[in-house]
């Protein structure tokens, strides 16, 4: 990297790393040649990460690194990388044809501030220690130290920039910021699921500006699969199909859990969202935890649940 911008986080001595690149040979033709392996190309008529001409070119990553961290000796540690390893074959993928990586992701919600304790430089180290190479990290995700250390990178090169949120503009899809994004990126994937249903800038801005100049934006591998589950398998799946759901906020799940009602045979509920359900059935008997959770006004709730969700639901306590 070479520029004062860029941390280059993790050292890797020669040898020292066992780590293999998550690429997979299944035969795909007559023919008896082997390939990398994946669903059809086209998921739910999206364009997939395979097709990509990546060799040379910057490409853009969203992923969902909004990970849970706690602060351990003074400093904020990840308890959980589940969601940094769900990336990896993506970025083995693009890094083993010759992109070079911009990676953009948020963490928490700093509702626009620059806040310590949400940076994801911790984030630039464990991602650096998963894929056995050095990781670059800018402390922005726009402006000339981005688009600096963007434009240094070589093929394979990997970079993660400053949280997302940090800009009140993520949020809103502002047109401006999305350009400035734009200035990092030469193509687009995106393989963070859990925030693709938003109308953000890096997830509907971004891919829009790009696609309108003639860039190519596509599903990463973990979208890919995410999106044939719920295309193909929910069509007929495996039986018993339970399905298990959690979360805190209910309104932007509730459509796809009226769907999952007529393919599952149980559908269970947990975490924060629990409360919501069980409040749309009439007056809790207990406290409400407001410290935690804002307790739902009972239009919304009713609005929320149509009467052939709510009458089948059955509130079990866990133990």
């Amino acid at each position: 990297m070479g520029r004062s911008h860029a941390l280059v986080v993790g050292h890797f001595p020669k040898g020292r790393c066992t780590r293999l690149p998550f690429l997979f040979s299944f035969p795909f033709d007559s023919s008896g040649r082997s390939g990398i392996f994946s669903a059809p190309d086209l998921i739910m008529g999206k364009l997939t990460v395979n097709n990509l001409d990546v060799r040379g070119k910057r490409a853009f990553v969203r992923v969902d690194f909004n990970v849970p961290m706690e602060e351990q000796k003074g400093q904020m540690a990840i308890t959980d990388v589940t969601r940094i390893k769900e990336t990896l074959p993506t970025l083995d993928l693009l890094m083993n044809r010759g992109a070079k990586l911009v990676i953009a992701a948020h963490l928490g919600r700093p509702k626009g501030q620059r806040e310590p304790t949400m940076s994801l430089r911790p984030v630039a180290a464990k991602l650096a220690d998963l894929l056995c190479r050095p990781v670059a990290f800018v402390d922005d995700c726009i402006g000339e130290k981005a688009e600096q250390t963007a434009g240094a990178l070589k093929p394979g090169d990997v970079l993660l920039l400053e949280n997302l949120r940090f800009y009140k503009e993520e949020e809103d899809n502002d047109a401006v910021f999305a350009e400035k994004l734009a200035r990092l990126a030469d193509v687009y994937v995106n393989d963070a699921f859990g925030a693709a249903h938003r109308a953000h800038a890096s997830t509907e801005g971004l891919p829009k500006l790009m696609a309108a100049r003639g860039s190519q934006c596509a599903a990463g591998l973990l979208m890919e699969r995410e999106l044939k589950f719920l295309g193909e398998e929910l069509e007929n799946p495996a039986r018993p199909f339970v399905v298990i759901l959690g979360g805190a906020k209910v309104s932007d799940k509730i459509k796809v859990i009226d769907r999952l009602l007529e393919k599952a045979n149980a559908v269970l509920i947990g975490g924060a969202m629990a409360y919501t359900f069980k409040l749309a059935q009439g007056p809790p008997k207990w406290t409400w935890p407001k410290r935690r959770w804002p307790k739902p006004k009972s239009d919304v709730c009713s609005s929320l649940f149509p009467a052939t969700t709510s009458s089948r639901l059955q509130w079990t306590p866990g133990s």
